[in-house]
């Protein structure tokens, strides 16, 4: 059985990171996302904010794999640079999407400027421990498939009716990461990329906020494997990936597109 896009392989791996700047607790984490012609695999291994704590981690997921792509839940550049000012990524997910789904932080802000910080050196850390493939999409950020997620809005925009917007006050990819996997949203996701998978564990199993975390930028990577996304931001200053339009929620888009129109259309990208 072959991907169901020419840009994967009937087997491979790709690396999620979701990156947290915690030194004592275990509140990051490294998801293996490993497929072969009748089964996908997930390994997690939750991780500190150290190097040695990153290098444990990606190694014990990773098991010495070739990577088709690896995702980093922080803000990322083209130069792996501290980026220190509000990107339009951020401004688009914000005025667009805010109201429905929530928005991402600014790499402006000391938060922010820490993530990105802390995104940099886990992108650092798998490019150096790892075998990642050459990049290959229109959004590149470097010349290894590396790419930024952010798992709250990617999970948000595969909702096929808008989201009132009125959520408990809970972290709202858990909400938005158990529903998808009552409806089956999380499985069509993996079905779009991989049909026909068996996946072990099954994704409904993750109950951690950081596992599900690290598993949905997991999913960011194989779509950019697939060479089938949307991005949106600029070159200077980096990309947010999202799914393709065709798993969006069709008020997404319009949503996107409308913000796209008032900041250029450049800044909004479909991928395949």
């Amino acid at each position: 059985m072959a991907g169901s896009l020419s840009g994967l392989l009937p087997s491979g791996a790709v690396l999620g990171l979701d990156v947290g700047y915690s030194p004592t607790s275990r509140t990051s984490a490294a998801c293996c996302l490993e497929w072969s012609e009748n089964k996908a695999a997930i390994r997690i291994e939750r991780f500190a904010y150290s190097e040695s704590e990153r290098q444990r981690a990606i190694l014990n997921v990773v098991k010495g794999k070739p990577l088709m792509a690896a995702a980093f839940d922080g803000p990322l550049n083209s130069g792996l640079e501290e980026i220190g000012v509000y990107r339009l990524s951020e401004a688009m997910l914000t005025s667009g999407l805010q109201a429905f789904v929530g928005k991402p932080g600014q790499s402006s802000s000391p938060n922010g400027k820490r993530l990105n910080a802390a995104a940099n050196e886990a992108a650092r850390t798998a490019l150096a421990l790892c075998d990642v493939g050459p990049a290959q999409h229109a959004v590149a950020i470097h010349q290894k498939c590396i790419a930024e997620a952010f798992p709250t809005t990617f999970l948000g925009v595969l909702f096929r009716d808008r989201p009132s917007g009125a959520w408990p006050k809970r972290q709202k990819s858990d909400i938005f990461f158990e529903l998808h996997g009552v409806s089956g949203v999380l499985s069509h996701f993996l079905d779009f990329y991989l049909p026909g998978r068996r996946v072990v564990p099954e994704p409904a199993k993750l109950t951690n906020h950081d596992d599900r975390a690290g598993y949905v930028c997991a999913l960011t990577a194989l779509a950019v494997a697939a060479g089938k996304i949307t991005a949106v931001g600029c070159h200077d200053h980096g990309w947010i990936i999202l799914p393709p339009r065709e798993l969006m929620g069709a008020w997404a888009w319009d949503l996107l597109e409308q913000a796209a129109k008032r900041r250029g259309a450049a800044c909004l990208v479909e991928v395949g």
